[in-house]
């Protein structure tokens, strides 16, 4: 069959849902105004589910574009010249040139175009624009409605997540078949706790934005104050006491976090190798911790220890070090911290926000101050009022965001468990392992243990090495 007399379909659809007929519709009109133009369909390219604004992989559109700038085909229709690209005559002006450049046409059914003549060309850009454009203010649009909704506390839309009562009349079960991973998105999910819940975006390469897979709650840009969004199942100090507990059971790999087994060993957890470019967690086997994944094949030749020897000495390190820092000492700040955050996590949470926000405000400061003082940005009269307009707004921003700061009242802790080392020592040994370690967890990051020479003796002072705690926006070792 002559290629002139043969054509592809292409046909989009940004949303697929169940029992919709988009893509069945569209191809009926196409194949009707091939039959009429005495043409016949050769393939159909799809993309189900795609958006054609978005930058994101589409495989129909990748195929019908090569066949038809190949020449296996000499024409290519879509239904509506948006299912073909909603990026402007950026995009359809380069696919335009390339099925010109190879002889063919490109049809659009519902626009009435025709590329084989000239003057459609015009017409092409102009609904190409209108496409962008359309899809640009959709996303305003819809972007505007989910921050008023958020600031309402109404839900935005789509199944509610399990074990949130929107409605007191309406439960909202998701149904379905329960496994590990379904109830820890449940325990991890902000509306668990009667929370709005926001997906973190990221911004790519092309300046696009995509969403990850972190979810936290929602904080009003102005007040960040979090949003109840319904009844929660648990209360929001809950549901951070559940994510410290289950963040201590697992561990980051990959990007997603993986179950980490918590045995009876004091240091599980906290134990991790030292040799150079593994790093990992280790495991008590058999009465030693090793690394794992080295009984696994892994690459890492693997430390190896006696855990009662290792759990002997960073035990005898904490109770002699604890009790002997001065009042001040960068470590009891970071262990007072970690306690009032796992004591009144609704409070620190907030002020951990108004403190992120008030350094992002005054970076912005200082930026408009280097634009006019070191890069010369504002000249002119019109320029400078501009500049003092920006400049008093961030400042009334960040006075605003520390007397909101000041407002909160500091978390409490009571009397601290750390201090003294009788009452310590008494402490340690009325308390089951759990419990030590959760101690041990407020004032060591990790204790790394180094590989030994086979059959020597462990000496614990050359071998392990504790990692005192450091404030979060540090990270460096002590």
């Amino acid at each position: 069959m002559h290629q002139e007399t043969i054509c592809d379909l292409y046909l989009r659809v940004s949303l697929d849902r169940d029992g919709k007929t988009a893509i069945e519709r569209q191809e009926a009109d196409c194949r009707a105004w091939a039959e009429r133009n005495g043409l016949t369909v050769r393939k159909v390219h799809t993309d189900r589910g795609r958006s054609g604004y978005k930058a994101v992989e589409r495989k129909g559109f990748d195929a019908a574009l090569a066949a038809v700038t190949a020449g296996v085909v000499d024409t290519l229709i879509v239904w509506k010249l948006d299912r073909l690209s909603r990026k402007g005559i950026g995009q359809v002006g380069k696919v335009l040139d390339g099925i010109e450049k190879a002889g063919g046409r490109l049809v659009s059914v519902v626009d009435g175009l025709d590329t084989s003549n000239r003057s459609a060309r015009k017409a092409v850009a102009m609904l190409a624009e209108l496409a962008r454009s359309e899809s640009t203010n959709l996303g305003t649009r819809v972007g505007h409605a989910k921050r008023h909704l958020r600031s309402k506390g109404r839900w935005i839309g789509g199944q509610p997540p399990y074990g949130l009562l929107v409605d007191p009349e309406i439960p909202a079960p998701r149904g379905g078949q329960w496994n590990a991973a379904s109830v820890m998105q449940l325990l991890r999910s902000p509306a668990f706790a009667g929370l709005m819940p926001e997906t973190e975006t990221v911004e790519t390469g092309d300046g696009e934005r995509r969403h990850t897979g972190r979810v936290f709650p929602y904080r009003d840009p102005e007040t960040l104050d979090t949003v109840a969004i319904g009844e929660g199942t648990i209360t929001v100090g809950e549901r951070e006491q559940i994510i410290r507990t289950l963040e201590s059971r697992t561990f980051a790999h990959a990007g997603k976090r993986r179950p980490n087994p918590v045995g009876p060993a004091l240091l599980t957890g906290l134990v991790h190798c030292a040799v150079p470019g593994c790093g990992r967690r280790m495991h008590c086997v058999g009465g030693s911790y090793q690394r794992m994944a080295r009984r696994a094949g892994n690459r890492c030749v693997g430390a190896s220890a006696l855990a009662a020897t290792v759990d002997d000495y960073v035990t005898r390190q904490f109770l002699t070090k604890i009790p002997a820092l001065e009042p001040g000492d960068p470590l009891l700040v970071v262990i007072a911290d970690r306690r009032a955050h796992r004591a009144d996590p609704e409070t620190c949470a907030k002020r951990d926000a108004l403190t992120a926000e008030i350094q992002d405000q005054e970076a912005r400061l200082a930026d408009l101050e280097d634009a006019r003082h070191v890069r010369g940005e504002f000249a002119g009269a019109a320029a400078v009022e501009r500049y003092n307009r920006l400049s008093e707004h961030l400042k009334g921003r960040v006075e605003e965001l520390r007397n909101r700061l000041h407002a909160l009242p500091m978390p409490s802790v009571g009397g601290s468990p750390m201090l003294g080392a009788r009452a310590l020592c008494d402490a340690w040994e009325n308390a089951t392992n759990e419990d030590r370690r959760d101690r041990l967890s407020l004032a060591i990051d990790r204790v790394e243990v180094s590989k030994g020479a086979r059959g020597h003796r462990i000496v614990p002072e050359q071998r392990i090495r504790i990692r005192w705690a450091e404030p979060a926006d540090t990270g460096a070792a002590r």
